[in-house]
């Protein structure tokens, strides 16, 4: 009797569950392209084609059915812990395999080129090629997705959570180092400047000085230059990615052999932050910058954070501001 109550009772829950997710549909939502998409019912079948979306969905706690590629994030903790055997990979050769795809019966597919939207018109949202250019167009893409999944309010919670995450990080920072700059190292004589586009160096300016700006296209997330370049702006601290073609013991030993790169003030005052096998630090999804803050800022001030941040102490920091 005990085990007819409980599985009633788990029944009447799934069941207010799948009520609550009902209100408010059906919903409407714009895509990168202008388009209006429609949902009477919740969003459930997600397929991802870019690493954006499976951080968005790693967000809402949801898993995609299936994803084009992106070990790098399904097997990465802060996103699905790892626990991702049962996402199967999109087909793709030179394209994505549309029979294939159409037959997984998705109700959304992700992604963000417009020819993919023409591939699979009218059941897909596609974002701009450079799809978050700041926290709040990552906030508001989370938000569009949370509401077309009936998942808004958890969007909002997660939002809020690393808003205070991010606030505390900001709060406790001695804001002491000087300029800033992500660059990735493309070869030992071409450097790629993250820019104030990328949210990296946004975060980056909130705990010290990111200022890194450039003329043309405002959607770019970096530019590149020479090491004379880099040299004339010759920030205190880098964080150098090698996108060469060099391991990193080749690459850096091309380096210590370059006399302008030793000039550079953040080579002289040893101030080289580096993570082992994190070659792209992005921040276009709350699971990629809260990552970014944990890696970077015990690099950046490790007298103040000899570890990440803990959940706790993020509570109580901004619990002692008030």
């Amino acid at each position: 009797m005990k085990k007819l109550i409980l599985t009633l009772a788990i029944f009447v829950m799934s069941l207010a569950t799948a009520q609550e997710a009902q209100e408010g549909f059906p919903v409407t939502i714009e895509d990168g392209l202008g388009r209006e998409l429609t949902f009477d019912e919740p969003v459930e079948r997600v397929v991802c084609f870019y690493n954006q979306c499976l951080g968005m969905m790693a967000t809402l706690g949801v898993k995609p059915i299936a994803a084009r590629y992106g070990d790098d994030v399904l097997n990465d903790p802060y996103y699905f812990d790892g626990d991702v055997e049962d996402i199967p990979v999109v087909p793709w050769t030179d394209s994505a395999d549309a029979e294939a795809v159409a037959a997984l019966e998705p109700d959304l597919i992700i992604g963000f080129s417009s020819e993919e939207a023409e591939t699979f018109k009218g059941i897909a949202a596609f974002y701009a090629e450079q799809p978050f250019n700041d926290l709040e167009g990552l906030y508001a893409e989370l938000r569009a997705l949370g509401k077309a999944m009936g998942l808004a309010e958890r969007a909002e919670a997660a939002i809020q959570s690393f808003e205070a995450r991010l606030a505390a990080y900001v709060k406790l920072s001695p804001n002491d180092v000087g300029t800033v700059m992500k660059v990735g190292v493309v070869d030992e004589g071409t450097f790629d400047i993250a820019s104030t586009n990328d949210i990296t160096c946004q975060l980056l300016d909130l705990v010290a000085t990111c200022e890194w700006s450039q003329e043309g296209d405002p959607t770019y997330w970096s530019y590149q230059t020479s090491i004379e370049g880099l040299l004339a702006l010759n920030p205190d601290v880098l964080l150098p990615l090698n996108w060469s073609e060099l391991s990193d013991a080749e690459l850096w030993s091309k380096l210590e052999t370059s006399a302008l790169w030793n000039e550079l003030t953040a080579v002289k005052n040893n101030r080289l932050l580096r993570v082992e096998d994190y070659s792209n630090p992005i921040a276009s999804t709350i699971p990629g910058a809260a990552k970014f803050l944990d890696k970077f800022m015990p690099l950046l001030y490790p007298d103040t954070f000899p570890e990440p941040l803990t959940d706790e102490q993020v509570q109580e920091t901004l619990a002692n501001e008030n």
